[in-house]
């Protein structure tokens, strides 16, 4: 298991309740936390992947690390010729994605799985059995979610942005029920866009397109709340990017050098924790074109304080789609059904994942390549919102202009 973290541990407990499975060793920088998931299966336990590798006889290898943590372990794995699941997202980028991709296709065969677990949903094979004989021609999808606790969640160089990290479940879903996906268009904001006074721009007061310096913006309101405190600060305390300078009653804030003011509405006057300045989108909107002629959209936001909405819904003709990771929601000319999802699919991928390293069917529906299309639906997607243009969606292989 390369990474200690909260994921891989939920790995490790589902692999250790099948028949001859045995956790043969964890990996993490943080070495105390890789020891404590070691010791439920009396592992041992290596500060990095190379060190497992070199001393361990495996059959598997688990990459269970933050997005920008991939690469390195994947190609230290393919080239040790060892089988490997990884959990999504496969990379935090195009280009860390695309060496992978070259690797696994430059050697022999290995079996690979992803964490797109919401393919393994038995509601979502419903859904598909219903558009076998009705195409899609909608496909809305959304994630509406708040931050989660991580701290290199809110930096596009820790975790890609949301739609690389989060909303990539419901891409991944979509392409799964309507195809393929060959342009995309999206746009995306974040709170804390700040303004130039005039006197450090240089125009004149009172000019277009700068507010005089002897007339300042009255104080901006906290902007939307876009985190947990993730390392120290008060309990529930959340965090937003309003710039430098803005005040609030009953607020703290934290200075960030080379960025913005970070609040902490309902913490101590003086908070523990000193976040990275965001640079992530917090909202994002975009709208998609697929092989089939189906159009579709998606909105994704980071803002709120719970997870709200997470889904897919898909559009035939005379049929209404509603499918989130619990329960499926179908209107047929009229006649509305609702399925609730059957056990917990988070453990199916790594059944068949053992099965087929064992030798057995190859059930797994997200192998590696089949994440890494999804993975450029997700990329160009971010690229489409920070640029402002729509964008072709890369095939595998193409090159990275």
């Amino acid at each position: 298991m390369v990474g200690a973290g909260a994921v891989a541990a939920r790995h490790v407990r589902t692999l250790l309740a099948m028949d001859g499975v045995e956790l043969a060793a964890v990996a993490d920088p943080a070495l105390e936390r890789a020891k404590e998931l070691a010791a439920e299966a009396g592992a041992s336990a290596y500060p990095n992947h190379m060190e497992l590798l070199a001393a361990e006889r495996l059959d598997a290898v688990y990459i269970c690390v933050p997005p920008f943590a991939h690469g390195v372990p994947e190609l230290a794995v393919i080239d040790a010729g060892l089988p490997m699941f990884v959990e999504k997202p496969v990379a935090i980028d195009r280009e860390t994605a695309a060496e992978i991709a070259a690797r696994l296709a430059g050697g022999g065969p290995l079996v690979t799985c992803t964490g797109y677990h919401w393919r393994w949903l038995d509601i979502f094979d419903r859904a598909a059995e219903l558009l076998a004989d009705r195409p899609a021609r909608l496909v809305q999808c959304s994630w509406l979610d708040k931050v989660p606790p991580p701290s290199w969640w809110l930096r596009r160089d820790g975790s890609g942005g949301q739609t690389i990290e989060q909303t990539t479940h419901v891409l991944d879903t979509a392409r799964g029920l309507a195809g393929e996906v060959t342009e995309v268009h999206a746009f995306g904001a974040r709170a804390a866009e700040t303004e130039a006074p005039a006197a450090e721009t240089g125009a004149p007061a009172g000019s277009n397109g700068a507010r005089a310096a002897s007339n300042p913006p009255p104080p901006r309101p906290v902007g939307p709340r876009t985190g947990r405190v993730a390392d120290g600060g008060a309990e529930g305390a959340r965090v937003s990017t309003a710039p430098p300078g803005s005040t609030a009653p009953g607020v703290a804030t934290a200075s960030v050098p080379g960025g913005p003011t970070i609040r902490l509405p309902g913490a101590p006057a003086t908070p523990e924790a000193s976040l990275a300045a965001a640079d992530i989108h917090d909202v994002t909107a975009a709208s998609l074109r697929f092989a089939s002629g189906a159009l579709g959209t998606v909105a994704s936001t980071c803002l709120l304080s719970r997870l709200q909405r997470a889904g897919v819904q898909v559009v035939a003709d005379g049929l209404s789609l509603e499918l989130s990771e619990t329960e499926l929601v179908v209107e047929v000319n009229g006649r509305r059904s609702v399925w609730q999802a059957g056990g917990d699919a988070r453990r199916r991928p790594d059944r068949d994942f053992v099965a087929a390293v064992r030798g057995g069917p190859d059930r797994i529906r997200v192998p590696w390549p089949e994440a890494y299309r999804t993975h450029l639906l997700a990329c160009a997607i971010t690229r489409s919102a920070e640029e402002g243009r729509p964008l072709p969606v890369p095939e595998p292989g193409d090159g990275d202009g």
